[in-house]
C-alpha cells in the first residue's frame, strides 16, 4: 500500500491507538506567512509510554486558508 490510502491507514492506527497534545509555544507572521514554534506529547494508551516532538512550521495563507506548509520537527524538547 502506498500513498494516501497508507498514509490514512497510518493516521488512523496512530490516532487510535495514542494520546496528542499540541502545544503552541510562540509564532511569528510576516506579510502571507506565519511560523509557529510547537510541541507535540504523544503518549501510548498500551504501555503509557510518551513521545515529545518539538518542531517548527512555516505556513503560507491565502485566502484565509492554509496554501502551503512546511516543517521540521525533532524529538528533543526546547530547551
Amino acid at each position: 500500500m502506498i500513498g494516501i490510502e497508507a498514509t490514512k491507514k497510518v493516521m488512523k492506527n496512530l490516532f487510535e491507538t495514542s494520546i496528542h497534545t499540541m502545544t503552541f509555544e510562540d509564532s511569528f507572521t510576516s506579510g502571507d506567512k506565519t511560523a509557529p514554534r510547537w510541541t507535540i506529547r504523544v503518549k501510548s494508551r498500551a504501555s503509557g509510554v510518551e513521545t515529545v516532538i518539538a518542531g517548527t512550521s512555516i505556513d503560507r495563507v491565502r485566502d484565509d486558508k492554509f496554501a502551503e506548509t512546511w516543517d521540521v520537527g525533532s524529538n528533543k524538547p526546547w530547551v
